[in-house]
């Protein structure tokens, strides 16, 4: 029999482990107002670029109608534009638009990558250019990477030397803004790269075929590749059907996880120690965190090391869009999340730690012409306390 004592710790450590498990996500905090750069088709992924780096936010967001231009901010707790903490900057090429930013934390500062297009209507390339910024947000050295074709994929990663994934082929830029290349295996969907491990998620189109009797096909696929340090630690295969912009990958430095849309509409993530023992089998029994409607969500994950939360856009109706998640905690189990649904479309997010227990899920809101980014905190602090109040 249990003592009342033994009763109350017992309830104790429930209720907190109750409360721990609950993530709490505050209120819309609306800014960054954003002028839509008419004429522009956005590629698939964030509306806007975030940076945590030991506590504090760097955001970089495309803005600007006559030329659109690249701007970057440093952000106070309450997620306001710090006072003389913002730079705008001009495309690099006159008469070009600086579109669809990407930002990451380096040892000497930020690593900024945008790209640049014509409003001409006939095809033409997409430059992909890229800034080393001190920790004040000076430009110290621009490289452009290289020109590819609006489909391309482009993707920053970074640790001692910025790495750009393009298509197939990755970068490296040193500090002097050299670049050096290497072929990969396979059309990158995705990059992250931490402790000095570069992580891709590649996929590599293989075209149904014959199977050698009249009127028998084999279905076509997309080979998918989890590649760490240049060595594949797995390839499993996805539906022919399924749009190969669907996969992203992250670490927290100790573990990685892999998301992707299933050709049911099914978000699925797949968790794994670093470097990888089992992809092959958490690929094939994933997590299941949710839906999406949308054939291409924009998707982001980020972790604290012990929790990962999952962000994703799902179509509600016509072409208004919400903001849903999951949590996966350390024992593998989901919790779903509502991030952010209103009257308006919010769209393309992104989720960054911030601090232990504390995320930031960034977005953009669209309301007919009208653009403007927001965010939010996610907090698994009890009580929960706004990060950056008073």
């Amino acid at each position: 029999m249990f003592s009342t004592v033994m009763r109350f710790a017992l309830i104790a450590v429930i209720l907190a482990v109750a409360a721990k498990a609950q993530p709490f996500v505050y209120d819309e905090v609306r800014s960054w107002e954003m002028e839509s750069p008419a004429g522009i088709a956005a590629v698939p992924g964030a509306a806007v670029a975030v940076a945590a780096d030991g506590g504090n936010l760097v955001i970089a967001w495309s803005a600007g109608t006559a030329q659109s231009r690249i701007s970057i901010a440093r952000l106070d707790g309450s997620l306001r534009v710090v006072d003389g903490a913002q730079r705008d900057l001009a495309p690099y090429f006159s008469g070009f638009d600086a579109s669809d930013p990407q930002l990451v934390a380096i040892p000497s500062g930020y690593a900024l990558l945008w790209l640049e297009r014509t409003r001409s209507l006939t095809r033409q390339p997409v430059y992909v250019i890229v800034s080393r910024l001190s920790k004040a947000l000076e430009v110290e050295t621009t490289t452009v990477v290289n020109a590819v074709s609006g489909d391309a994929h482009v993707r920053l990663g970074a640790d001692d030397d910025v790495v750009v994934a393009i298509g197939l082929a990755r970068y490296a830029i040193g500090s002097n803004g050299s670049a050096t290349w290497n072929a990969l295996g396979g059309e990158v969907d995705d990059i992250v790269l931490t402790a000095k491990q570069v992580a891709f998620v590649t996929h590599v189109a293989v075209p149904p075929s014959s199977c050698g009797v009249a009127g028998c096909w084999v279905p076509g696929h997309y080979d998918a590749h989890v590649v760490i340090d240049s060595i594949n630690r797995d390839t499993f295969s996805v539906p022919y059907g399924l749009p190969p912009t669907a996969f992203a990958i992250n670490s927290d430095g100790s573990t990685a996880m892999v998301t992707w849309r299933s050709a049911a509409g099914e978000i699925l993530g797949a968790r794994e120690a670093l470097p990888p023992r089992s992809f092959p089998e958490s690929m094939t029994a994933p997590l299941r965190l949710g839906t999406s409607t949308e054939k291409v969500p924009v998707m982001s994950s980020a972790s604290d090391g012990e929790q990962w939360i999952v962000v994703w856009s799902t179509q509600r109706s016509g072409t208004q869009s919400d903001i849903v998640g999951s949590v996966v905690d350390a024992g593998g189990a989901t919790h779903p999340l509502t991030i952010a649904s209103s009257s308006a479309s919010e769209q393309r997010p992104i989720v960054v730690n911030v601090a232990k227990g504390v995320f930031l899920v960034a977005y953009e809101i669209a309301d007919g012409f009208h653009r403007q980014l927001a965010g939010r905190y996610v907090t698994f602090s009890a009580p929960h306390h706004r990060p950056g109040a008073k």
